[in-house]
């Protein structure tokens, strides 16, 4: 698929300053976790109190807002309709995971997460607060 357009290596450099940090956020969100990490909120395992620390103390979802800050950099680098589509679907993708989970771990974690999730924003630092 042709390139939209030629971008200048000005921001193809940034575009990759974008890719390594946004990753270096993801392995420290990832750290953060530690064992709480499970790949099924509904499953048991995981931790048992609200991970509210390192990344999280600013966004309760910074393995998402990694992801989608690595697709950005991806989309600067690429530049194609393919990559911009796919970006699209990811963010499409962790809005609805991230609504999904929301509940789950709103039942899970009780007034713990409700008090977190009313002062940590949901991919934005104080934006998406739970009232």
């Amino acid at each position: 698929m042709p390139a939209l357009a030629a971008l200048p290596d000005r921001v193809q450099v940034l575009a990759v300053a974008l890719v390594l940090a946004s990753t270096a956020v993801a392995v420290w969100a990832q750290e953060t976790m530690g064992a709480a990490w499970v790949a099924d909120i509904e499953a048991r395992g995981g931790s048992e109190q609200v991970i509210a620390g390192g990344p999280f103390a600013f966004v309760r979802n910074p393995n998402y807002c990694a992801m989608l800050a690595v697709g950005a950099g991806a989309v600067l680098l690429a530049f194609d309709a393919v990559t911009v589509l796919g970006w699209v679907v990811l963010l499409v993708s962790l809005l609805w995971t991230a609504r999904e989970e929301e509940p789950l771990l709103r039942e899970r974690f009780g007034e713990a997460y409700e008090s977190y999730a009313a002062r940590t924003g949901r991919f934005v630092p104080g934006v998406g607060r739970l009232s």
